[in-house]
């Protein structure tokens, strides 16, 4: 597999012009009689086609990445990646072990956060960028590429936190709980806030999680892990994104779901991904010392809770108090 080539000396105004859905026959990544059969389905398997980077930073040899955190992000919310950076990405080792962040983009079809986003990556230099169009409907396609680019750039790492922008992600409390775990279980890590396999696809074309019976057949889907933040094994990384190229795309946590169900890959229930806010934490912060990712747009407020409970004079929740939680939090199961 080549790298894609980097284009981040065009002109913004020229960034928006390729068309996600087209299929080249002389682009594709796979065999071209495949390409060829798929190319009158191309609004369910344009993922197989090349992407170019505009924008790139890859990882250097001499990196030793424990902990590789791919951030899905909206092209035009400057704000909020600000915000991360200087909350969850802050940190940047946690007991000897590196973390890099980077932030996932496509295109828009806005000059100015064209400009923007060179100008952020100038400053930063922890934007990739690949020439796609940006929309919530190429969503599996973004976290696919975003795989792409770890493969690719990033192949030391040993394992991937996929979230997005509007996530806190407590870095310290995923490296010591990958740290814990034994080997034979980090070997096809794939882990976050698990959903029960039977809730049914929504069938409204005007709902914004619709899926057309083309592109998700079944009554109900399977079991899943939701979509605003998991953690995997590399090798986890490898297996799905190879299977990807033999699965159209549908809505992005059933679709990476199927691809570990079908290749043998246990999905595993972490009660420390919090779907909201627990009601509890208002009159307990200490149960923030468990979190490892909850789906809420960062900010000082809530990030210097977190940061304070790492202070040694802070504390900890007890065992029978971690306990108690994690049996609430997997009421559902």
């Amino acid at each position: 597999m080549e790298p894609s080539e980097n284009l981040s000396r065009r002109p913004a105004v020229e960034l928006v012009k390729e068309d996600t859905k087209q299929i080249s026959l002389g682009d594709c990544m796979v065999p071209e009689i495949v390409c060829k059969l798929k190319k009158s389905d191309s609004d369910l398997w344009y993922h197989i086609k090349r992407y170019r980077y505009i924008i790139n930073n890859p990882c250097w040899d001499k990196d030793t990445v424990f902990l590789l955190v791919l951030v899905v992000s909206d092209p035009r919310d400057f704000m909020t990646r600000d915000m991360y950076r200087k909350t969850c990405g802050s940190v940047k080792d946690v007991l000897g072990e590196k973390i890099k962040t980077v932030f996932v983009v496509g295109q828009t079809n806005d000059s100015g956060v064209e400009r923007g986003i060179l100008a952020e990556n100038s400053e930063h230099r922890d934007i990739i960028k690949m020439t796609f169009i940006d929309t919530y409907k190429n969503f599996t396609l973004k976290t696919l590429l975003a795989m792409r680019w770890a493969i690719d750039y990033c192949a030391g790492a040993k394992f991937v936190l996929r979230c997005g922008h509007d996530v806190i992600a407590n870095y310290r409390q995923i490296i010591r709980y990958l740290k814990d775990l034994p080997k034979f279980k980090t070997e096809t890590l794939f882990t976050g806030y698990l959903h029960s396999k039977g809730n049914s696809p929504f069938r409204n074309p005007k709902h914004k999680y619709y899926q057309s019976f083309r592109q998700y057949s079944g009554s109900t889907y399977p079991a899943y892990l939701s979509g605003f933040a998991t953690v995997a094994s590399f090798e986890f990384i490898r297996v799905l994104h190879s299977a990807s190229f033999w699965k159209h795309l549908f809505i992005e946590d059933v679709y990476l779901a199927t691809l570990a169900h079908e290749n043998g890959i246990e999905l595993v229930h972490n009660p420390n991904f919090w779907l909201t806010v627990p009601p509890k934490l208002k009159k307990d912060s200490c149960l923030l010392s468990m979190l490892l990712a909850i789906h809420k747009a960062p900010n000082f407020k809530f990030w210097s809770i977190l940061y304070d409970l790492e202070k040694p004079r802070v504390v900890n929740c007890s065992q029978k108090q971690e306990i108690k939680m994690r049996e609430k939090m997997q009421g559902h199961m």
